[in-house]
């Protein structure tokens, strides 16, 4: 058995992997009450904006028909028509740029909203989810809810996302009910990454980090195929062997057994 392998296979007695925190929902619900204020706050200046827009259009219309109107009407006789035609020409030029400015601030902030809004979805969907009755509300995303996008991107062969989703999730939730599982998907992000070594890492993190947990045979009967991948069979045949002894009642321990006895085809020994 190579040196690393070996290291590999007891990684399950040795270190300690990060610690549990506590409040990390908690900081994700109120990032995300405050993301979107900040949302409604840019979505109610935009509606200003529009609005003033609007209204200098208005009145940029209106003093071109005022303008229409004077040489229409033949009004170039009146003796105040250069003091009225400078007047009209001021407002018509500080409206222009009244409009300008605001066309400006309006595109600033409809940047703004859409890299915010863009933030926001990628960490917690779609803020403007419907519901059943067709009214639209932030969504408070759950851990299951986010493990279970990281396992849709899996399913989909995002793998390189799904790993990039799940390394963010174990960081943030380290001793959450769906940590296990995490860790679990993340190996098989690389298994199918065709990185082994990586993969073992953290399915042995199971072993170490959730002794008690519910994804302890599976993670012995990953590192038994994982380690047929690397072409160490005594030691894929070992953690096999763990599981069956120390899980009589797995499902999994069938599958074990089969893996065992095909130990030529699968190792390619």
């Amino acid at each position: 058995m190579k040196a690393e392998h070996i290291l590999l296979c007891f990684m399950v007695v040795w270190g300690s992997w990060g610690c549990a925190t506590q409040g990390d929902l908690q900081k994700v619900e109120t990032r995300q009450t405050r993301i979107k204020g900040q949302i409604a706050d840019l979505t109610t200046k935009q509606q200003q904006l529009l609005s003033d827009m609007a209204k200098a259009q208005s009145e940029l219309v209106k003093i071109n028909k005022v303008l229409k109107n004077f040489t229409k009407e033949g009004r170039v006789n009146f003796a105040e028509f250069d003091a009225k035609l400078d007047e009209i020409r001021r407002d018509h030029q500080q409206l222009l740029g009244r409009y300008q400015v605001l066309e400006q601030s309006f595109n600033t902030l409809k940047e703004q909203h859409e890299k915010l809004y863009a933030a926001y979805s990628a960490s917690f969907g779609d803020p403007a989810a419907k519901k059943a009755d067709g009214t639209t509300t932030v969504q408070i995303v759950s851990t299951e809810g986010l493990y279970k996008a990281a396992k849709a991107l899996f399913d989909n062969k995002q793998y390189e996302t799904a790993r990039d989703r799940l390394k963010e999730f174990i960081k943030k939730y380290p001793s959450d009910p769906y940590t296990d599982d995490a860790y679990i998907l993340m190996g098989d992000c690389f298994v199918e990454l065709n990185n082994y070594v990586q993969a073992s890492m953290y399915y042995n993190a199971v072993l170490k980090k959730f002794k008690d947990g519910d994804q302890v045979d599976k993670a012995y009967l990953k590192l038994g195929q994982v380690f047929y991948k690397m072409k160490d069979c005594n030691a894929g045949k070992a953690f096999l062997r763990l599981l069956i002894k120390r899980f009589p009642s797995s499902p999994l321990k069938e599958e074990a057994r089969e893996k065992l006895r095909n130990v030529r085809s699968l190792c390619g020994r």
